[in-house]
């Protein structure tokens, strides 16, 4: 996840001017940071609970495989959701692509 968010911040620059509607391109931004975070969580905490029980009793571990369950229901619906915006940004704005002329003479 933070690697395909440091390669779009790489072309943040080309994308950030083709927009015509940048709100939804800084929301689809902040949302892949607010996932990211989410699964970084989810890896800490599913970490944590390899520690030896000498550390962990068993209710402990229970408890923190619920919120592990409810971390990471919450990181797929962001995950879901970051798409939405995402899929707006190619389909509905171009983002990030080259768009031919009206008479297609790039591809001649």
């Amino acid at each position: 996840m933070w690697i395909a968010i440091g390669t779009v911040n790489l072309a943040d620059e080309i994308v950030s001017r083709t927009q015509c509607h940048p709100t939804v391109l800084k929301s689809h931004e902040n949302f892949a940071y607010y996932t990211a975070w989410t699964f970084s969580a989810a890896l800490l905490i599913d970490l944590l609970k390899s520690i030896p029980p000498l550390f962990l009793e068993f209710l402990q571990r229970t408890f923190m495989q619920w919120i592990l369950l409810i971390i990471l229901l919450a990181g797929g619906g962001m995950l879901t959701y970051v798409g939405h915006p995402g899929s707006d940004l190619v389909y509905n704005q171009a983002a990030g692509l080259e768009v031919p002329g009206s008479d297609c003479s790039e591809f001649e």
